[in-house]
């Protein structure tokens, strides 16, 4: 009974260190394979991307030139719409450039014109001029007063520069001047440093001025200064005309000191009583 035992023993501890090896055996085969699946795997998956990159990327190649392709286009438009702004902001710039130098020439002229001070005439009021009318058969420009302040016909138009004209119209809120150098306009003149007298016309078709009714022995010379010379109470004395510019087959031609093309603002003036 005994040695049945020992027998039944034996074997079971056999069965035992078997089923232990065995099992052993399995995990080690198992862990092994899983390993080598995975290095497997992995030289599929690298294998697999090298071969299939190149064709990926080929396929790709459009689609992301496309796209860049699309991002220069918006990025052009923006560019464009941020120029449009920029022109739009120099515009308004150069728009208040315009205006502020057109404030300070306005502000410079009311100056220069609001201090004219001569014995000879009072001033009546500074205008504006609104409307110049330049043209072969008369040369007018029209200012922003009238009668209203006290402006009335045949009073004369000066600015820091001398003598422009006379009026010859007075509505209630404007006037109309013809200019010295309209063919109708005559005003009495001498030569500022020695006692020659003259009359001085215009030429509506030139921007010179004639010298008529001259004595023979008392020609003025190129250079010499004009000015009013107050005779027959036509307009005050000693406003500038012009200067001597020429001769020509006798004929004396004399230039206005008054830039015409930029006539802004006038004083009308009166003789003083």
């Amino acid at each position: 009974m005994a040695i049945i035992k020992n027998k039944i023993f034996v074997k079971s501890k056999r069965t035992s260190n078997f089923i232990i090896i065995f099992l052993f055996t399995l995990s080690f085969f198992l862990v092994f394979a899983n390993k080598l699946d995975l290095v497997i795997s992995s030289k599929i998956k690298n294998t697999s991307m090298d071969i299939f990159a190149p064709f990926s990327y080929a396929l790709s190649y459009p689609f992301i030139k496309t796209s860049e392709l699309i991002n220069k286009i918006d990025n052009l438009k923006d560019l464009s719409l941020e120029n449009d702004k920029l022109n739009e902001e120099i515009k308004r710039l150069k728009k208040w450039q315009v205006l502020s130098m057109r404030l300070i020439n306005e502000n410079k002229a009311y100056k220069s014109l609001l201090n004219v001070s001569d014995n000879n005439f009072s001033l009546i009021h500074t205008a504006r001029v609104i409307h110049k009318n330049p043209s072969f058969f008369i040369d007018t420009i029209q200012l922003n007063i009238g009668y209203e302040k006290n402006v009335s016909i045949n009073s004369t138009v000066v600015n820091e520069r001398g003598l422009i004209g006379k009026i010859i119209d007075a509505g209630k809120l404007s006037s109309k001047v013809l200019l010295i150098t309209d063919i109708n306009f005559s005003v009495p003149v001498k030569v500022l440093t020695r006692d020659i007298q003259a009359i001085v016309s215009g030429q509506s078709n030139s921007h010179l001025l004639k010298l008529k009714f001259i004595k023979e022995n008392e020609i003025p010379k190129i250079g010499e200064i004009l000015v009013t010379s107050g005779n027959a109470n036509m307009f005050p004395a000693d406003i500038a005309v012009g200067k001597v510019y020429k001769i020509e087959d006798k004929t004396i031609y004399a230039k206005s000191f008054v830039n015409f093309k930029k006539l802004e603002f006038v004083n009308v003036i009166t003789n003083k009583k």
